[in-house]
């Protein structure tokens, strides 16, 4: 299966003015992959809730790089349906595709 995304690792950064970016690496440079410019609710709670979602999401490809290994490990057992392993292929392929 070959990835359709930008590999790993992505990285988060609060900017100043320009709100919270995500960046990964893009043909030997470091790049601008998303950018949040809705940062007009700057109450402490928001941000933080904000900050978080930008960690979560720039963890995005090692997160499916470790359901792609869970996925092959757990459907060994091919004599037994179980929904986990049936709910990771659904996630990866939704991913990848």
């Amino acid at each position: 299966m070959e990835a359709k995304h930008t590999p790993g690792p992505w990285v988060w950064s609060d900017v100043p003015g320009a709100g919270i970016q995500i960046r990964g690496p893009y043909q030997g440079e470091t790049r601008l992959l998303f950018q949040d410019i809705w940062r007009k609710f700057p109450d402490a709670k928001w941000d933080a809730e904000m900050k978080k979602n930008a960690q979560l999401a720039a963890m995005a490809p090692e997160i499916l790089e470790a359901l792609i290994a869970l996925h092959a490990v757990a459907s060994i057992d091919r004599d037994k349906e179980y929904s986990a392993v049936t709910n990771a292929a659904a996630i990866i392929a939704k991913a990848t595709t």
